[in-house]
């Protein structure tokens, strides 16, 4: 026997802005998902390294690593030390879609658990593109980066990304 669930006025009135604000909220996803789908086909950004660190290439995948902090050295040892930017940054989500593979949230909550559970912290988080530049030019293991537009300060050199598609 199929039953009937009767609602009042005032909770169909709630449950319909309930299932519209739902749809304004995987609306405005969407919109981010191509946003950041966008700026990674452009290559919206590029990698930048101290201008003492020999390397001039490295590897999507090494690159993922040492933000994500599995890697804690570059190839010749020197320590790692990689800064982010913003989350709603556009530089930060064509760089996690590129180079993680995963959109912000993913690898926010990835170092949500890592520091739930003790395990270490972000890399440290710089609120704009300048401020990456000047916080890479004096750490010498410093990676970070920044817009394909920004105009780039004496101290750091961008790095090729190897198996990236342009």
């Amino acid at each position: 026997m199929r039953r009937t669930i009767r609602f009042s006025k005032r909770m169909r009135r709630w449950l319909e802005m309930a299932a519209y604000l739902a749809l304004a909220f995987a609306m405005l996803g969407v919109r981010a998902a191509a946003q950041g789908a966008s700026a990674s086909n452009g290559q919206a950004f590029v990698v930048v390294v101290n201008a003492d660190n020999p390397i001039t290439a490295i590897d999507r995948d090494e690159l993922s690593r040492m933000f994500l902090k599995r890697v804690a050295t570059w190839p010749n040892g020197s320590a790692a030390e990689p800064v982010d930017l913003p989350a709603a940054e556009p530089s930060r989500i064509a760089f996690s879609k590129v180079v993680h593979k995963k959109p912000v949230n993913a690898v926010r909550a990835f170092w949500q658990q890592q520091i739930f559970s003790g395990r270490d912290v972000p890399p440290a988080e710089e609120s704009t593109e300048a401020n990456v530049v000047s916080w890479v030019s004096t750490h010498v293991g410093g990676v970070g980066y920044v817009s394909s537009t920004l105009n780039l300060a004496a101290g750091v050199k961008i790095i090729d990304v190897q198996g990236v598609k342009p």
